[in-house]
């Protein structure tokens, strides 16, 4: 019992410490030995370290059974604990070995078990070795060259050109002393530069202590071996860090990547060189090496060589407008920004140097895996490790997917997904032309599975989809050469995992490691039923055809501008709008196209009938064709005859008849349903339709078949027809278009049998038509669907308006009455211009322009125009104008006269040919919308023939003469719906009046006396009145004379005459004319602007050349004096007067005749042309002269009761 006890205590501790020491015991063993001699040149190698003594450096070899082997790389990795040690056998025998074997069982992964590897180093060799020194050793393991290794030769080859060794002459035997050395460096850094130690310190030079054969090394040994030592030693200092510190370590192979960048290339010409670039060449981090060619090639991909024997072709320079360079070859950018391709242009015969590229190759070293084994025999040996290098091999799949067709046509829209085996999703590049692909997935080891599953998420338009995914396994193998894994076989597996042999609709074919899926797709077959519409009858009468013509030439073919299967047919019929009146009967036909490739009936067609068309029920024709009212809140009906009717009488009906009803005697039992009504009819749900056969000719068609040709003269397609037939119920007037829309509700496909198949349209929904989004195009094209189409109606409006407004006043453009139409809230069209009087002046010249617009819906002719002479206005016959506008005269008889004074009017037919095209409503108003045209005529103002007091000339125009025409130009029988031609009645839009304004001329004249001057004994008195020319009532200037100095005085008296121009024309004064009073008299020296032209009046012509505007006033003075005596007092009147005047007008004064006073018993203002002032002196007895001046009142008093009254003039 205490036995067993002690057994599982012992087995206890044993395993703890092998936890503890974290070794892993392997079921193989090696028989390791030694021997002095190296196995490539049979010599000794001795290293003598600093205390002089002299250490073999032995080549470890292994026991292979039968022999001692050497292909096996194995190194020491603790020098000094000796060989053997544990057999007690310290010597080499005869043979160069140590007698017995050392048994090797215990083994550790250098990389992979780290951390055992370093406790060992800790606990039982008692070196606390580093991460830095451990990883130091990885990497010497790692780029250490096997001289047994199947790639010996290339790898000593690339382990001389990183240690810069030119013509290496090493051996395979010094190589493997060096890293033996340089792996004791590290392995033994404990004891690093010690006076025994093999971990040479850095300066102790290892050429120099190393002999071989115990001869030391040549000059060219010692310089190469140091090199080879010192690149494992510093590099591996360099790089212990890339290891990381944890138990697994490694670095992973990394390729650098050479990227050419010439986003802002450009080429340019410089002194005969043409200059390309910026280009910059840069290398992604990695750490695999490799051999780099770059090379330049032309706009045609022709290689450019750098050189042409030694002279240069390429250079390479930095700035592009020199010649310096630096860099003499392409490899020397690599990472230095960016540089410019110079080529002389000697060159341009023999490449496009248009342009230029470049591209780099990168061909990679071989990748290694190296593996580093620890192999431990007891703690008193030396560990041992053995390095194995196996090439990395790479490889890639790609998978290729084609999207076929029947005829193996590539399908484009369509989507698929891969996901793997393990649910992860694989990026699938969708190429859009029905190819996808992969990318890479990469291969990393021989007899590798992959599985995939492929799915079909989205069909191509019209065809089948696959029902089940694809699932594909896929094995890899390594290549013939075994340079490369390759794929080994694929395939298809069912959904338990079980290998299958085919799956339906795909096939495969394997090329270079790429795997391309063909998965076909039967073609679906369609349904498709494409409805067009189109009137054809107005009241009974067939209209020009508008039956669509079918073309299917493109039908089922790709669009090249979208890429996508055109599904409809062209149809080409016109849509402009069919010109009705209200009254009309409109018959629509129906007709239902089957596009598709199954055959079908329409079960149900609706029809909306806007509002201003009336659905005729029980009309015989819409019976017959099966139409059903679908009356909502929207809707009611109407009688046909009555006070709400559309007439008020049946005899007044237009275009129907009793017989056209069912059950009806009269027509007010007729009845209409109006308002926004929809219509249904089920008269096709039995009439099958059959489906589109492109290979079907005309001769293959029935009888009783209704099949329209293309009109490629090939193919075309089955029909059915139904018909509805409306009644117009807006007013002529409406300016808007009446759209009917129809299209499809209910449809049923069915197979051969002539069962049902429950399938969609291809590209319409029955029984969606968005009716307030109705916006058919221009182009006839498709509208919301092909299963929906209308047809648009015309109110039949002939409407002719008339503006006439003035355009020029003499050489004067007037730009400012020029009328501008505008929509009312009516929808009726108003005239925006001007109507105020221009103002004219006598003999002034006007051009009037008459403009008629069409405002109806049909096209039209103004066939002629008339325009009044009222008074105040003369017709000039001679005038360019209205000759160029070939007006004539009529006379009050309504004769033609060629005497313009008995002209009472003019007519011209000058816009007869002159075609004005129908306004559109629909579209915003502008220069030509509403089309008009226009004529000019040109009058006279004459002054003198003005009759109205308000001197406002009102000039009236109208249409005398209208026609309105189809498009064809034949005259239609309509009347102008608002206006009756040659006929003024107001209110109608063909007539229209434009007013001037007469302008007056009018100069106005005003007296007063502005001062005294009294002069006695020689002593002059001067004295202002203050008067002034509006006084109201007239004042009077008194002088008061001392009888005594009678004859010692003298008195003179100062007039101011005032000229006020108070018309509207600028004018002349050019003559006033003064009556000198009794008892007064002119002295020429006081008057010097005034002449003496009879005994008692004088004139003046001062104000000749100025002129007066309106408004404008000028004042002249007179100088007046008394003659002397007792008996000459008392009061004394002063009149003055406008004898002539001027205006460039010829216009006479308004209100006054110059040079017409009469100065006889003249006590008030005769006209405004004239006037008078009025003095007064008197004697006193004693004293001096005294003056005065008196209101009005008091010399009415003085003067006997006369009154004197001042017209006072603003």
């Amino acid at each position: 019992m205490k036995k067993s006890k002690v057994l599982l205590i012992f087995v206890f501790v044993l395993m703890v410490l092998a936890i503890l020491s974290g070794r892993a015991y392997a079921t193989n063993t090696m028989n390791l030995n030694i021997t002095n001699i190296r196995p490539y040149t049979s010599k000794e190698y001795t290293v003598t370290t600093p205390n002089g003594n002299v250490h073999t450096i032995f080549k470890i070899i292994k026991n292979n059974g039968t022999t001692y082997v050497y292909e096996d790389a194995l190194y020491c990795l603790r020098s000094g604990l000796g060989f053997g040690n544990s057999a007690n056998v310290n010597n080499l025998n005869s043979n160069g070995h140590l007698d017995n074997d050392v048994t090797y069982t215990e083994s550790y992964n250098l990389k992979t078990d780290a951390t055992s590897v370093m406790n060992y180093y800790r606990n039982t060799i008692q070196y606390n070795i580093s991460n830095n020194e451990y990883n130091a050793m990885l990497w010497i393991i790692d780029n250490m060259y096997l001289p047994e290794h199947k790639d010996s030769t290339q790898m000593k080859e690339k382990l001389m050109k990183k240690a810069d060794i030119v013509n290496p002459i090493l051996t395979d035997d010094d190589i493997e002393f060096v890293q033996q050395m340089a792996l004791w460096y590290f392995a033994n850094y404990d004891e690093n530069g010690e006076q025994n130690s093999l971990s040479l310190a850095d300066t102790y030079v290892l050429s120099n202590a190393t002999k071989i054969n115990d001869e030391s090394l040549t000059e060219e040994q010692q310089r190469q071996i140091d090199a080879l030592y010192n690149y494992f030693v510093n590099n591996a200092k360099t790089n212990a860090s890339n290891y990381g510190v944890g138990g697994i370590r490694d670095i992973a192979p990394i390729k650098p990547q050479v990227n050419v960048n010439s986003s802002s290339k450009a080429v340019t010409i410089d002194n005969g060189y043409t200059v390309i670039g910026p280009f910059s060449i840069n290398e992604t981090v990695g750490n695999v090496d490799y051999e780099l060619t770059i090379t330049v090639k032309d706009k045609n991909g022709k290689i450019i060589p750098e050189k042409q024997g030694d002279l240069p072709i390429i250079y390479i320079v930095k700035n592009p407008t020199d010649m310096t360079t630096d860099i003499s070859t392409l490899k020397e950018t690599m990472g230095q920004g960016d540089f410019y391709l110079k080529i002389s242009n000697q060159y341009n015969t023999e490449y496009d140097l248009t342009d230029a590229t470049i591209e780099t190759k990168c061909v990679y070293d071989k990748i290694y895996k190296t593996t580093a084994t620890l192999w431990l025999a007891n703690e008193q040996e030396q560990p041992v490790i053995k390095v194995e290098k196996e090439e990395v091999l790479e490889g890639k799949i790609n998978i290729n997917i084609n999207k076929v067709d029947q005829n193996e046509n590539l399908l484009s829209g369509a989507a698929f997904t891969i996901i793997t085996g393990d649910r992860q999703v694989i990026t699938l590049t969708n190429n859009g032309d029905g190819t996808f692909s992969t990318g890479d997935i990469e291969i990393t080891e021989e007899g590798q599975e992959f599985t995939f599953e492929i799915e079909e998420i989205t069909v191509p338009n019209g065809y089948l989809g696959l029902t089940e995914p694809i699932r594909i396994k896929i094995t890899t193998k390594k290549s013939e050469d075994g340079t490369k894994y390759v794929i080994n076989e694929m395939k298809f597996l069912d959904a338990s995992g079980k290998e299958i042999n085919s799956v339906a609709g795909v096939t495969y074919e394997i090329v270079d490691n790429t795997i391309t899926l063909k998965v076909q797709n039967e073609k679906l077959k369609v349904f498709d039923l494409a409805l067009r519409k189109f009137i054809t009858k107005v009241n009974g009468k067939e209209v020009e055809s508008r039956e669509p013509k079918v073309d299917t030439s493109k039908l089922n073919t790709v669009d090249e501008a979208t890429g996508k299967t055109i599904t409809t047919a062209k149809y080409t019929h016109s849509k402009e709008p069919v010109v009705v009146k209200q009254g009309d009967i409109v018959t629509y036909k129906i007709r239902v196209y089957n596009e598709g490739e199954i055959n079908g009936y329409v079960a149900k067609v609706e029809d909306y009938i806007p509002e201003g068309l009336g659905y005729l029920i029980d009309y015989k024709a819409n019976t017959d064709n099966f139409w059903v009212p679908v009356t909502d809140n929207t809707t009611e009906t109407i009688d046909l005859v009555g006070e709400q009717g559309l007439y008020k009488s049946e005899n007044t009906v237009k275009n129907l008849s009793t017989t056209d009803f069912y059950s009806k005697d009269s027509l007010k039992d007729v009845k209409i349903l109006v308002g926004e009504a929809k219509i249904s009819s089920t008269a096709l749900e039995d009439e099958i339709i059959k489906s589109y056969n492109p290979e079907l000719k005309s001769t293959d068609i029935g009888e009783t078949d209704q099949w329209q040709q293309s009109t490629n003269g090939t193919d075309g397609l089955y029909y059915r027809d139904i018909e509805i037939t409306c009644i117009v119920l807006k007013e002529d007037t409406f300016k808007g278009t009446l759209i009917n829309i129809a299209e499809i509700e209910q449809f049923k496909a069915v197979d051969e049998n002539d069962e049902e198949i429950y399938i969609t349209d291809r590209d319409s929904t029955p029984d969606d038509v968005d009716r307030d989004n109705y916006n058919p195009p221009a182009d006839n094209s498709t509208y919301q669907e092909d299963d929906d189409d209308y047809e648009p109606l015309k109110l039949r409006c002939f409407d002719l308006a008339l503006r006439k407004f003035i355009t020029a006043v003499n050489d004067e453009d007037v730009n400012t009455r020029i009328p501008v139409p505008k929509v009312d809230t009516d929808g009726k069209i108003k005239y925006e211009h001007d109507k105020t009087p221009v103002y004219v002046a006598n003999s002034d010249i006007v051009t009037y322009t008459i403009r008629v617009y069409n405002e109806g819906t049909v096209l039209g002719y103004v066939m002629e125009l008339s325009d009044d002479i009222p008074d105040g206005l003369e017709f000039m016959p001679e005038h360019p104008t209205n000759q160029e506008y070939k007006w004539i005269m009529i006379d009050q008889d309504g004769k033609e006269t060629s005497d313009a004074s008995k002209a009472v009017e003019i007519r011209t037919k000058y816009l007869e040919n002159t075609l004005l095209n129908p306004y559109d409503p629909t579209k915003e108003i502008s220069e030509t919308n509403p089309d008009h045209a226009e004529v000019k005529v040109v009058f006279k103002v004459v002054e003198e023939k003005i009759t109205q007091p308000d001197r406002i000339v009102i000039n009236k125009a109208q249409i005398t003469d209208d026609k309105a025409v189809d498009e064809d130009g034949n005259e239609i029988d309509v009347d102008d719906e608002d206006s009756v031609p040659d006929e003024w009645n107001e209110g109608e839009d063909d007539q229209d009046i434009e007013k001037i304004y007469v302008k007056k001329f009018d100069l106005a004249l005003l007296k007063w006396v502005t001062q005294t001057i009294v002069t006695v004994d020689g002593k002059t008195t001067v004295t202002d009145t203050g008067f002034t020319p509006y006084d109201n009532p007239e004042p009077v200037a008194k002088v008061v004379i001392d009888k005594k100095k009678l004859n010692k005085t003298t008195v003179k008296f100062v007039y101011n005459i005032i000229i006020t121009n108070e018309g509207e024309i600028p004018g002349y004064a050019t003559e006033i004319t003064d009556y000198i009073p009794e008892g007064l008299e002119f002295v020429q020296e006081d008057n010097p602007i005034w002449t003496k032209v009879g005994d008692n009046k004088i004139t003046t012509r001062a104000l000749e050349q100025t002129l007066l505007n309106p408004g404008e006033s000028a004042t002249l003075e007179v100088v007046f004096t008394w003659k002397k005596g007792a008996n000459n007092l008392g009061l004394k009147t002063n009149i003055a007067e406008i004898s002539e005047d001027y205006n460039d007008k010829g216009s006479k004064d308004i209100d006054s005749t110059p040079d017409n006073v009469k100065t006889e018993d003249y006590d008030k203002q005769q006209e405004d042309d004239d006037d008078k002032a009025l003095v007064i002196l008197e004697l006193k007895t004693g004293g001096s002269a005294s003056y005065m001046w008196l209101g009005l009142t008091v010399l009415i008093i003085l003067a006997g009761g006369i009154l004197l009254i001042k017209k006072y003039v603003l």
